[in-house]
């Protein structure tokens, strides 16, 4: 891009104050585990009109325009979504450990209330890590910290009621993050299930569930020190999976091979893929 120059995992160009934010999503070209096939798990990016691009552990929309499709706008501020991404754009986030790019997108662009939840594969990315990422309170101080950073600079650039609000925002936990979930069971659940969906949707709900609390108590273990990353990535890798063979166990095995249709480890390994991508 004229007149920009890629910096800190973002392309920084001149910042203001009334920006719109915008996430994207494309077809991910990352494909470590040949399995997979074209499971529709799409990678996400963001920009600000005023120029900036954080690629999210991946390609940039200004790196690929015709396979971007924008799914989210919204006002913010770029110099506070710059100062959330930090200088490697990751935005606090650990690749296949407490999120993935949709949570990085969701962080950078928290400010505008704004998310990646209409990207294919955030259905899957949503249960595993949240709206937000897991280490939400990590993530609320990030936010502050960077509110701080950009009124150093800039007086009164950022109201503290605008901080209370993303605050709020980032910590409705459970709550904020059903509704995404349930309207991912309207979008892929109802469609496959069609006449059975409310017989299912119920048992569906408790295995959801199941996944969140399981999730929650070892991010929490690992937070405080009780068990390593490899043992912290290992149990939630098969608490996914057990989630899975229990949805198929509620649903049946063609119930399920509707809404999964690849095999479930392959799914789960997929997801809890370790090394970051050079492109997704």
């Amino acid at each position: 891009m004229a007149g920009t120059a890629l910096v800190g995992g973002c392309q920084e160009a001149k910042l203001a104050a009334a920006t719109t934010l915008t996430v994207y999503s494309m077809k991910t070209a990352w494909h470590p585990i040949p399995d997979i096939g074209d499971w529709p798990l799409d990678h996400v990016a963001v920009t600000a009109s005023s120029g900036t691009q954080w690629g999210c552990f991946g390609r940039t929309q200004a790196e690929e325009p015709a396979n971007s499709k924008a799914i989210a706008q919204g006002a913010g501020d770029a110099m506070w979504a710059a100062e959330i991404a930090g200088p490697d754009g990751h935005s606090g986030i650990e690749f296949g450990v407490t999120g993935i790019c949709h949570h990085c997108a969701n962080r950078i662009t928290a400010p505008a209330n704004i998310d990646a939840r209409r990207s294919p594969g955030n259905e899957i990315a949503t249960p595993i890590f949240g709206r937000f990422g897991l280490g939400r309170p990590a993530l609320v101080q990030r936010i502050k910290d960077a509110a701080k950073r950009v009124n150093a600079a800039h007086p009164r650039r950022i109201s503290d009621a605008a901080v209370a609000a993303v605050v709020k925002r980032v910590s409705g936990g459970l709550k904020d993050e059903w509704e995404i979930v349930n309207e991912d069971f309207e979008q892929y659940l109802k469609p496959a299930l069609k006449d059975e969906y409310e017989t299912f949707k119920g048992d569906i709900e408790h295995v959801y569930l199941g996944l969140y609390h399981h999730r929650e108590a070892l991010f929490a273990a690992y937070s405080r020190g009780t068990i390593d990353k490899a043992r912290f990535v290992a149990r939630m890798n098969s608490g996914f999976t057990a989630s899975l063979e229990d949805l198929k166990d509620v649903l049946g095995p063609e119930r399920f091979g509707r809404i999964v249709p690849i095999p479930i480890k392959v799914a789960a390994d997929y997801v809890f893929y370790q090394l970051p991508p050079a492109y997704q």
